[in-house]
């Protein structure tokens, strides 16, 4: 139970919908790495490809690994070069925007929710499809990001700005969906009713 009323439905709809293994939300959230590559074609292209193997990249920090897997993602994404991924590797790595355990997502509202050790896990388990998609989503986006300030910053280098606005600009491609993105109306009472609201929001903002 939950001293926070409001907090526990929305707790108790999250996982309803978007936890349980729920088999549709993968496809559902997949649809904000389309959004990206209908903002940033080219460079978006290169991301989606090349996101897999960066995911990979995150499970090591030897060298030799990361410098193996960087020229097999030469081959995954056309013009893609190494060094270029290498590089960005250590851009997402920075901006932490695939770190999906922060609790940072608008959808996350865990605090409201105490039960059992087991069934916490099965909770954590059961959001796993949700999360997983939507890391591929901020890795994807944020690489973009990384390779469009690059194609337009060819000498300059990375510094804590840099990375500021890379990550802002990945967040952007992909809507915008983290906690401190969500609106007034988005909290409290009313966002019950409005919590999964934000994306189309998001959307109706980048049209206008």
């Amino acid at each position: 139970s939950s001293s926070d009323p409001v907090q526990f439905i929305r707790t108790v709809t999250y996982h309803s919908k978007l936890g349980f293994f729920n088999p549709k939300q993968p496809i559902i959230q997949i649809q904000a790495a389309a959004l990206m590559m209908s903002v940033e074609p080219i460079h978006g292209l290169e991301a989606v490809s090349t996101t897999p193997l960066l995911a990979m990249m995150m499970l090591s920090d030897k060298p030799g690994i990361l410098g193996r897997i960087a020229k097999a993602g030469v081959k995954m994404a056309p013009g893609a070069t190494a060094e270029r991924i290498l590089e960005g590797h250590q851009v997402l790595l920075k901006t932490n925007n695939w770190r999906m355990n922060t609790r940072a997502l608008a959808e996350h509202d865990l605090t409201g929710l105490t039960a059992p050790t087991m069934f916490k896990k099965l909770l954590e388990l059961g959001e796993e499809p949700f999360l997983a998609t939507e890391r591929f989503n901020k890795m994807s986006s944020t690489y973009a990001a990384y390779l469009k300030w690059r194609k337009a910053n060819p000498k300059a280098k990375i510094n804590d700005d840099v990375i500021d606005s890379i990550r802002t600009t990945g967040n952007q491609m992909v809507a915008s969906m983290d906690r401190v993105d969500r609106a007034i109306w988005q909290q409290g009472f009313l966002g019950m009713i409005t919590q999964f609201w934000g994306y189309q929001a998001r959307l109706m903002e980048m049209m206008l």
